[in-house]
């Protein structure tokens, strides 16, 4: 039994592996969407697997406001509210798998970056949970990679 699941897993490995190097042909051959995938790369805890899935998923990065491509994103906070009653403002709908990564990417960029780790520490400061923080990380992380797709700049990274 465990020969037949190795044998299963290197087979799925394989095939991981294939359909990466199809993704990466594919935004290669094409100059506009390769530019974009290189300069997303520049920001700390954007990698390949993030930058790709981002165009994949918001084909608007660089067209649209900080609020519009947060909204896309479900990571602007909405408040809920219904007549007098007012709740918390929540992050949802929008387009989850961009924003799985953008949560991935701003878990790095937290852990590897002086200038997003700032920006934790002050919300952590500011009496914000953990999640809340990361997930305000990850939106003004969308927000950068935003701005620098459509002013075509690569990130400048802060140093310590």
């Amino acid at each position: 039994m465990r020969a037949s699941l190795e044998r299963v897993i290197v087979m799925l490995e394989a095939e991981i592996a294939q359909i990466e190097a199809e993704v990466a042909a594919l935004i290669e051959s094409d100059a506009t969407l390769s530019q974009k995938a290189a300069r997303l790369q520049t920001v700390v805890g954007v990698g390949a697997v993030v930058a790709y899935g981002l165009l994949a998923e918001l084909r608007e990065l660089g067209q649209v406001s900080r609020e519009a491509i947060a909204a896309l994103a479900g990571l602007a906070p909405v408040r809920r509210e219904s007549g007098r009653w007012r709740g918390d403002a929540r992050i949802g709908g929008g387009r989850w798998r961009a924003r799985r990564l953008l949560y991935q990417a701003a878990v790095v960029a937290v852990s590897h970056d002086v200038r997003w780790r700032a920006e934790y520490a002050g919300l952590l400061g500011r009496g914000k949970a953990k999640q809340v923080a990361l997930c305000a990380v990850a939106r003004q992380l969308l927000v950068v990679l935003n701005a620098m797709v459509r002013d075509g700049r690569a990130y400048e990274r802060v140093q310590a």
